[in-house]
C-alpha cells in the first residue's frame, strides 16, 4: 500500500506582496467602492443641476425673445400707421429716423 506524500509549500513574504498587486491590479478595473458610487452620484447631481439651470436660461430666452419680436411688430405696425397718416414725402421719410 503507497501512502500520499504531502508537500508543505511556504509563500514568502515578497512572493505574497506580488500576488496581493497582482490581484489588486486584476480587480481594480471591475471593482467599485461605495466612495467611487457616492462620487458618481455627486457628479451625476451637479450635471442634472446644471442642466435644469441651462433649461431654465434657454426657455427664459425664448419668452423675452416672442415677447421683444411681438414688441417690435407691433412697433412696426405703429409706424407704418403713422407714416400713412402723416403722408410724409420719401425725403420726409429719412428725417423720422
Amino acid at each position: 500500500m503507497q501512502t500520499a506524500r504531502q508537500t508543505a509549500f511556504k509563500i514568502t513574504p515578497t512572493v505574497r506582496v506580488e500576488l496581493e498587486q497582482i490581484i489588486d491590479h486584476w480587480i481594480k478595473d471591475v471593482h467599485v467602492t461605495k466612495e467611487d458610487f457616492s462620487e458618481l452620484k455627486a457628479i451625476v447631481k451637479d450635471i442634472v443641476a446644471i442642466q435644469i439651470r441651462t433649461g431654465w436660461c434657454i426657455l427664459n430666452w425664448r419668452v423675452k425673445r416672442s415677447i421683444f419680436l411681438q414688441k417690435a411688430a407691433e412697433m412696426e405696425g405703429m409706424i407704418a400707421s403713422v407714416m400713412d397718416s402723416v403722408k410724409y414725402g420719401e425725403n420726409d421719410y429719412a428725417r423720422i429716423y
